[in-house]
């Protein structure tokens, strides 16, 4: 549907207040969605990612203004990516061997995002707690985390995490996962097979100088698409609780300096310093 097809005489006025929070620009509340969206990109003549305006399939990414704050939706792109791959796949009996290996990548890039996801809102939390999160044996900076691939010491900057949130470990009803060793297991399993998340991409390893796996490497795919997801909706609840907790605390702390502020006249903002 071209703009000027779409009725915007329903459409509520704009919530400035919320794309403020978001760090939005505004669009024009009088312009049509399709438009208003549109202006948020940036134009091109490009072959392969140009515009048309009578199409209904446009996407629009990176938007937002807050990329660091978009590692679990990614992730969860990914893992919603592989999971319709893996069904799409199992319902065909005679799929071919080397089909699954695309889709053990999506997965293993989504474990990685959440962990980054987690270790970047976790160096927030720790920062409004006055904690220091350490990763790898030093402080957490981005340079360090975006430079390692290696999931168990991802993992174990959020172990950190989940202590300071107060969350455990115990999984109930879901063998052969039964706590943090388990989990850990899991993924040390992972990393050992595919630490540079590039077994799965390339039948050959440049850096071995041999295959990427093993002669006749053999695995139930069906049995680990239901393993992987269940290391995946973990990492995901971890996520989606420390966004509520970060929350609070900054709130917390927010109200904690309206109180200083208040009792004390010589009280001065640090942000505003």
């Amino acid at each position: 549907m071209a703009d000027e097809d779409i009725d915007t005489s329903d459409i509520p006025p704009l919530d400035e207040e919320f794309f403020a929070k978001a760090k939005l620009r505004v669009p024009n509340s009088k312009t049509p969605i399709a438009t208003a969206i549109r202006e948020m990109t940036q134009n091109s003549s490009s072959l392969l990612f140009d515009v048309d305006d009578s199409s209904n399939h446009n996407v629009t990414i990176n938007w937002r203004d807050d990329p660091l704050n978009e590692f679990d939706i990614y992730a969860g792109r990914y893992q919603a990516a592989a999971n319709k791959l893996a069904e799409e796949l199992l319902s065909h009996p005679n799929f071919h061997d080397i089909d699954p290996c695309p889709i053990v990548f999506l997965y293993r890039h989504a474990i990685e995002l959440y962990l980054k996801a987690i270790c970047l809102k976790g160096y927030k939390f720790f920062q409004v707690l006055g904690k220091n999160l350490s990763f790898n044996g030093h402080g957490l900076t981005e340079e360090r985390l975006f430079k390692n691939h290696h999931l168990p010491q991802l993992l174990e900057t959020v172990k950190q995490v989940t202590e300071e949130m107060n969350e455990d470990w115990e999984f109930e009803n879901s063998d052969p996962f039964e706590n943090y060793q388990d989990f850990r297991a899991a993924i040390e399993e992972f990393e050992k097979l595919d630490s540079w998340s590039s077994t799965f991409r390339y039948p050959y390893s440049n850096r071995e100088k041999t295959a990427s796996l093993q002669k006749g490497f053999t695995f139930d795919f069906a049995s680990f698409k239901e393993k992987i997801e269940f290391v995946i909706s973990v990492l995901d609840g971890i996520s989606t609780q420390l966004r509520i907790d970060l929350d609070n605390a900054l709130e917390f702390a927010y109200d904690q300096q309206q109180v200083e502020a208040n009792s004390n006249p010589d009280f001065q903002d640090a942000t505003d310093a």
